[in-house]
């Protein structure tokens, strides 16, 4: 729990099934919690997509976006207005925010 962000992190995990193993991918540009993640497949390529959030220094209207095939962040276009728990979802290849 984190009232003012102070729980807010980079790090980034992912779990393989296959192997029962954890691995550490390179961290998020921005340390954050309370943010919306969602993978979508972008001609033929997958990108896991990060939004918005809060950290110790407010809340973000930062978005990332993760390429799995070369295990990099960049930064993807800002929305409008910061948020947190925030909820998403997508709809052929459009993300929507609330």
């Amino acid at each position: 729990q984190c009232a003012h962000g102070e729980s807010a992190t980079n790090i980034c995990l992912r779990y393989d099934p296959r192997l029962n193993k954890w691995n550490y991918l390179n961290p998020m540009m921005d340390k954050r919690a309370y943010f919306y993640a969602c993978l979508i497949e972008v001609n033929g390529y997958e990108f896991i997509y990060v939004f918005g959030g809060k950290n110790r220094n407010g809340s973000l209207n930062s978005v990332e976006k993760y390429d799995i095939r070369y295990n990099k962040w960049s930064k993807g276009a800002s929305m409008p207005t910061p948020c947190y728990a925030h909820c998403g979802s997508f709809l052929d290849n459009i993300i929507y925010i609330s």
